[in-house]
């Protein structure tokens, strides 16, 4: 009979351990449900590309990266700095290799990115061309290229840019 009496200490016991445990399986849940919700809406808006004056680009880590022109006839494109207060640190490859009427672009460094490495740090990069090789991407129409905030300015930086007449190279 005292067996009969020990079991329901620990039965209740047992019962009262669990329900706690769910409630704070619970609670945990909808912590991990709204932090969840907010990667979901930041991995959102970096899949979404956006448009601003003539150029797409998308936002990850609070730094921009243009992906193309939204009118690739335009004969003049002007990267900025800064994007909805963000700095412009990436030019994907080829970004602008559609854009055959250009005549003249202006960029806050040259190449794909602010920092990159030697293997993106030309020109002829964000036209889809390949250092090295062979085929050669940049527009015969482009003659005129602003450099606006470059410290330096890679090995080839110009290669293949047999057309260009004027180079600027401004530090702002």
């Amino acid at each position: 009979m005292k067996k009969g009496y020990l079991l329901l200490p620990i039965l209740i016991g047992s019962l009262l351990s669990l329900t706690s445990c769910n409630e704070i399986q619970n609670s945990d849940l909808s912590i991990v449900e709204s932090d969840t919700s907010s990667e979901t809406s930041a991995s959102t808006e970096v899949d979404t590309i956006k448009e601003d004056e003539n150029l797409t680009y998308k936002i990850k880590d609070s730094q921009v990266t243009i992906t193309g022109a939204v009118d690739y006839s335009v004969k003049d494109i002007t990267v900025p700095k800064y994007i909805e207060d963000f700095k412009v640190t990436v030019i994907e490859f080829g970004a602008f290799e559609k854009c055959e009427n250009l005549e003249s672009i202006s960029l806050p460094f040259i190449g794909g990115k602010i920092d990159g490495d030697e293997t993106n740090r030309y020109l002829g990069y964000i036209f889809g061309d390949q250092l090295g090789s062979s085929n050669c991407y940049i527009q015969n129409s482009l003659t005129s290229v602003t450099v606006t905030g470059c410290y330096s300015i890679g090995n080839y930086a110009f290669y293949k840019c047999d057309y260009l007449n004027t180079i600027n190279i401004l530090k702002v």
